[in-house]
């Protein structure tokens, strides 16, 4: 689907070797399901062995600790890196490899203390 829907314009395209890659399905032809969650912002895509996946921005959360800030997000969102960078015109992101816990239903990655103004964002490591 390439065109805007009933619920507005499209907010990402993918392609049927992303999701192959992603449902690492190795099934000809390919099968999948999708739905869209209430809200219309994510669509589940389920795969051929009975996993579903979330395909949408997940929410990063960020909060300090003590001198260092903590990012948070959604443990159902596993295949993220996260990335900084100081300045967002231009912007000019690079991987950061801290070290992340699963806490129940959140992921966190601590990031020590940096004097300098920093923006941060997660990357889909697929």
């Amino acid at each position: 689907m390439a065109n805007p829907t009933n619920m507005g314009s499209l907010y990402a395209s993918y392609s049927a070797e992303l999701l192959n890659e992603v449902t690492r399905s190795t099934l000809l032809p390919p099968y999948y399901g999708f739905d869209v969650e209430p809200n219309g912002r994510n669509l589940l895509l389920g795969g051929y062995d009975g996993r579903v996946l979330e395909l949408g921005s997940p929410n990063l959360t960020m909060s300090c600790s003590g001198t260092d800030t903590m990012l948070t997000w959604d443990a159902s969102v596993p295949d993220v890196v996260v990335q900084s960078c100081y300045s967002l015109s231009p912007s000019s992101f690079w991987d950061i490899y801290p070290a992340v816990q699963v806490n129940g239903k959140l992921r966190t990655a601590i990031i020590s203390a940096s004097p300098d103004t920093a923006f941060f964002r997660l990357r889909r490591s697929w």
